[in-house]
């Protein structure tokens, strides 16, 4: 297993029977492994998550698989999609989910949670174990965590959305992701 971070929310994660790449927008690729099937994840529309030069880069390898949230279908549409370089049989294929969605396969399963974004976080499933599992097998150096964007006086762990609820149970480090003014 090897996980390579490429910048911003952008990383790399190759097991044993697949390899991964989630919300790639820019930046040195590493090398993939193309005798394994590629899934891309794009979790939202904004540029910083989401690089349309991944299309044209991986036609023609034999098994990628695009799992995009719905936002990015609803924010460029088939037009738009198509004059980004996206074929229309590639277009076929593409995976675009909703909160509460799920994809699944012989080798991954995918269940779309709902975000503060206009997007999606991935609960991922993979060779048995969650995205969380996978990370700890690989004995990091550094305390794993996840943001929380609802916790709040008066909120309880019960009230938040599930993806908020699993990064407060398998995080090591709790932080808060705020926008707003200082």
């Amino acid at each position: 297993m090897n996980i390579t971070y490429i910048g911003h929310s952008g990383f790399y994660l190759e097991l044993e029977h697949c390899a991964m790449l989630f919300d790639y927008a820019k930046g040195p690729l590493p090398d993939f492994d193309f005798s394994k099937p590629l899934y891309i994840f794009i979790s939202h529309h904004h540029a910083d998550h989401f690089s349309p030069m991944l299309f044209p880069l991986f036609r023609g390898h034999p098994s990628v698989r695009f799992l995009l949230s719905a936002d990015v279908e609803r924010h460029f549409g088939r037009q738009t999609m198509r004059c980004l370089g996206v074929t229309d049989g590639e277009y076929q294929d593409l995976r675009f989910l909703a909160p509460g969605e799920r994809y699944a396969d012989e080798r991954i399963e995918v269940t779309a949670l709902a975000t503060t974004e206009e997007g999606i976080a991935f609960l991922l499933r993979a060779e048995g174990k969650r995205i969380f599992q996978i990370v700890r097998d690989i004995d990091p150096i550094q305390p794993l965590t996840c943001e929380t964007w609802h916790l709040k006086p008066g909120v309880t762990v019960e009230n938040l959305p599930e993806v908020e609820r699993y990064a407060l149970e398998n995080s090591d480090i709790i932080s808060y992701h705020s926008y707003s003014d200082y």
